[in-house]
């Protein structure tokens, strides 16, 4: 079944959420980011103070999903 933590894209993290997994037959869900594209700013673009903003992974839970899933072959 299509869902980030089948694609190869998504990097699985060590949070695990309540609810059930569609995606894994019962599995909790995990959290993990998504590699697809290059990280983005966490804001705007720039902190308060003007500095650049860090930029980060988007953090997706292991249920959702998009229409640029690819399969993880490992």
């Amino acid at each position: 079944m299509k869902g980030c933590r089948s694609c190869k894209a998504w990097q699985s993290r060590e949070e695990f959420l309540a609810r059930e997994d569609p995606a894994t037959n019962g599995q909790k869900v995990q959290m993990g980011v998504c590699r697809r594209y290059a990280p983005h700013p966490a804001t705007g673009g720039e902190t308060t103070d003007g500095k650049p903003a860090e930029a980060q992974w988007p953090s997706v839970p292991s249920d959702a999903w998009c229409g640029e899933w690819e399969p993880n072959i490992h």
